[in-house]
């Protein structure tokens, strides 16, 4: 099981949620947390395994993706990801919300046979990271 891209993508969460400017600021247009940003999706991106990481804003559209390659499948596919994952994990924030009104859903794990998907949803964007779960580290 890899473990690192997770918790990097929880540091990656972690530096949106003390923006001051606000996440789309910071992400999309230049805002001063812009690098650290960068340099950490970079480096879950070399994580072995790792397919790729797609940035969506909440319009179900990919705004951002860094793949392994371009024959990676999550490059291929790039909006039917962000498309259901988006669609996904809403699903889920509304569940959770529906079975305790003050809480609230923070990330996602989904793992096949085949691929291993992290969601980590925010109000106006969500993170999703695709790797292999038999890749060895």
């Amino acid at each position: 099981m890899l473990i690192y891209p997770l918790v990097d993508t929880i540091i990656i969460f972690w530096l949106f949620s003390f923006n001051t400017s606000g996440p789309t600021t910071s992400l999309f247009s230049g805002g001063g947390y812009v690098s650290e940003v960068e340099s950490s999706l970079m480096r879950i991106n070399q994580h072995p395994g790792v397919q790729g990481i797609l940035i969506t804003q909440n319009d179900l559209k990919c705004s951002r993706v860094l793949a392994t390659s371009d024959e990676s499948p999550v490059l291929l596919s790039k909006d039917n990801y962000a498309q259901c994952c988006t669609s996904l994990s809403s699903q889920a924030r509304t569940a959770i919300r529906d079975l305790d009104p003050t809480d609230d859903l923070k990330f996602m794990r989904i793992r096949t046979r085949k691929t291993e998907i992290m969601i980590a949803p925010e109000q106006e964007y969500t993170i999703v990271c695709v790797q292999d779960p038999t890749a060895k580290a």
